[in-house]
């Protein structure tokens, strides 16, 4: 990427569970709890010298963020009377199988949910959030919760309940790509989602309801790695594995139409260079593709 301030390792993020940094082989080697803020500064350099690391055209890390919201009953979240999903771990947990790629080098870098799974994670700097150390700070950033309407919905709210598409501008910093495993997040007009796009290449997510299941990730994560397809046709194929195969389930992507064929870095295949941030005098770059599930992509 293009545009990048210099990286900076984010060392503290209000005292919440779940910061990883470095190659790992399992989501269960995540920390409890962080005692000592030197001490995982410590352990964060070492896994950072000590691993190999492939970089993208920017030089940074391949990094990824998940975070997955499912303990909604009982919480006050706008989204509690729909239930709790606890699926969702699982699902985001199995994007593991990216890092686990013999063919490329990736970092499974921030894990987080429920109450530790923040809005401000999301949120744009330039409007007071922390996307700069999240999710703006990795490649590949991944949600799985509720969505009510085109949002996600939160189990707390920091400080928000909700992450909407004006509250998103990823892309000025890191991010390639978004995940978004909830209902609805691009049921929305191309100009409406833009917003969201400040260099970013793509957001895969629905233009319908969705089912959340376990193996969501770990689909994906095989069609990206395994079979090296573009991350278009990896949320299509995850969609035909896991989702109701009728009319009424439809996968989406909202991309600049550089970024179409993208496959993930290290996959062998096209990354495009980053594209203009959305704005209504670059519209015409963009591009929303759907998919209605009734046949094998």
């Amino acid at each position: 990427m293009s545009k990048r301030i210099k990286r900076e390792e984010y060392f503290g993020h209000g005292g919440r569970d779940g910061i990883q940094t470095g190659r790992v082989s399992s989501l269960l080697d995540l920390p409890i709890r962080w005692l000592v803020k030197i001490a995982a500064v410590t352990a964060s350099l070492v896994m950072l010298v000590s691993s190999p690391a492939m970089a993208d055209m920017d030089g940074s890390s391949l990094d990824i963020l998940g975070e997955a919201c499912g303990a909604y009953v009982g919480t006050g979240s706008p989204a509690e009377p729909y239930g709790n999903l606890y699926t969702c771990y699982a699902l985001i947990q199995g994007l593991n199988g990216i890092v686990n790629d013999p063919n490329s080098n990736w970092n499974y870098r921030f894990y987080y949910e429920n109450g530790s799974a923040w809005e401000l994670d999301w949120k744009s700097v330039a409007i007071g959030g922390n996307d700069y150390r999240l999710a703006d700070d990795v490649d590949l950033a991944a949600w799985c919760g509720h969505g009510l309407g085109n949002v996600f919905c939160f189990t707390t709210a920091r400080n928000d309940w909700y992450t909407t598409h004006n509250d998103l501008g990823l892309g000025d910093r890191d991010c390639e790509w978004l995940l978004a495993f909830t209902c609805n997040f691009l049921n929305a007009s191309r100009q409406q989602v833009g917003p969201a796009m400040n260099g970013l290449h793509s957001i895969c997510g629905f233009d319908s309801g969705m089912l959340v299941t376990s193996n969501g990730g770990s689909r994906f994560a095989y069609w990206a790695t395994v079979q090296s397809t573009s991350v278009w046709m990896a949320w299509k194929k995850y969609t035909w594995d896991t989702q109701p195969r009728d009319q009424y389930h439809v996968a989406c992507m909202v991309a600049a139409q550089s970024c179409y064929t993208d496959k993930l870095w290290g996959e062998g295949g096209p990354v495009a260079s980053d594209p203009p941030a959305w704005s209504p005098a670059t519209d015409y770059l963009y591009a929303k593709y759907s998919w209605p599930n009734v046949g094998n992509p």
